[in-house]
């Protein structure tokens, strides 16, 4: 994972890493709990931890926007939970924004502030994710009959999305 530490982008054509750049990988890496990770071929990861390497190789470029294709997508519960929870904590604690695509309605309501939900047929909805992803949106959008619940666990609520029936 160390190889490329994500920093050449702020290199210049001839330059190398130098000490600081390999520094600031393995401070990321310590960061979103991936250090052990660091010799390990990517063939020899799972894609959870393949995942966070590579939101680890873009973090040490130290962006001010990540952009990110479906980050959860094909993840079981643990990996999906630990991408969302480093991704919430980048937008909410480091300011960093990110804008990031989902096929699963209850992760954009669990961590988006915003969202924008694109139907083929029908104009773009834009803005805050609670006026946006509505059961009412998603069905028209989807053509499945769809409930959102909340479930309050703790001092926090955690959005439900069920699909019912396709219509």
């Amino acid at each position: 994972a160390l190889a490329t530490p994500g920093r050449s982008a702020r290199l210049g054509l001839l330059f190398r890493l130098g000490p600081k750049d390999w520094e600031i990988a393995e401070d990321v890496m310590a960061e979103i709990g991936i250090s052990h990770l660091a010799h390990k071929l990517c063939g020899q990861m799972s894609g959870g931890q393949f995942q966070m390497v590579l939101i680890a190789r873009a973090l040490a470029g130290r962006p001010q926007i990540m952009v990110l294709d479906e980050p959860e997508t094909g993840f079981d519960f643990r990996n999906q939970l630990i991408v969302l929870n480093l991704l919430e904590s980048l937008a909410k604690d480091h300011g960093l924004t990110i804008i990031m695509n989902t096929h699963y309605p209850a992760h954009a309501l669990r961590i988006s502030t915003s969202a924008l939900l694109l139907h083929p047929h029908q104009p773009p909805q834009f803005g805050t994710t609670q006026k946006v992803i509505t059961a009412k949106n998603l069905q028209s959008t989807f053509g499945v009959e769809i409930a959102i619940s909340n479930v309050a666990i703790g001092d926090r609520s955690y959005p439900a999305v069920i699909p019912l029936r396709a219509k």
